[in-house]
């Protein structure tokens, strides 16, 4: 029923948005070990890439696409044990922006990375999207320092 009820949702948002030059981008929920259920399933929608692509499938509008967040990411395969490489080459072909920042796998927040991660490799099969620094408490020298390792990560491949 919730699927449903979300599905109707989007379809109405891109429905009353027509007009608009812009799409629709859909971010993955984040689900740390916290938020599980009791039994340990997982109660929120969009976490695992399988529901992502399930979304792009049953909606067909081409004006949406996904907002993937990279932190959210790392912390639901680590809580859900699934496989964060394989999982995001699936998503990236529907990927429109990223949000790059780190943590320890355990809970989403924001972190500043450096040249170990996680993502990097990645860069060279988004070089199509919009790439966000989603980091807190940065200084101008650190930021730029993130922005080069993507920059770098992505023109290396």
């Amino acid at each position: 029923a919730n699927w449903s009820h979300f599905i109707a949702s989007v379809c109405e948002v891109l429905s009353l948005t027509r007009d608009f030059p812009t799409g629709f981008l859909l971010e993955n929920n984040v689900l740390a070990q916290v938020n599980r259920y009791a039994d340990g399933t997982n109660p929120l929608l969009c976490v695992e890439a399988g529901e992502q692509l399930r979304l792009i499938t049953e909606v067909k509008d081409p004006r949406i696409g996904l907002l993937f967040d990279t932190a959210h990411m790392k912390v639901s395969a680590k809580t859900l044990g699934f496989e964060l490489a394989g999982s995001t080459l699936e998503l990236l072909p529907h990927v429109r922006c990223v949000h790059h920042s780190d943590n320890d796998g355990l809970v989403d927040d924001n972190r500043p990375f450096d040249a170990g991660y996680w993502f990097l490799p990645f860069m060279h099969h988004a070089k199509h999207a919009v790439h966000v620094l989603e980091t807190k408490k940065c200084s101008a020298a650190e930021l730029r320092r993130m922005g080069s390792l993507l920059f770098n990560a992505a023109s290396s491949s």
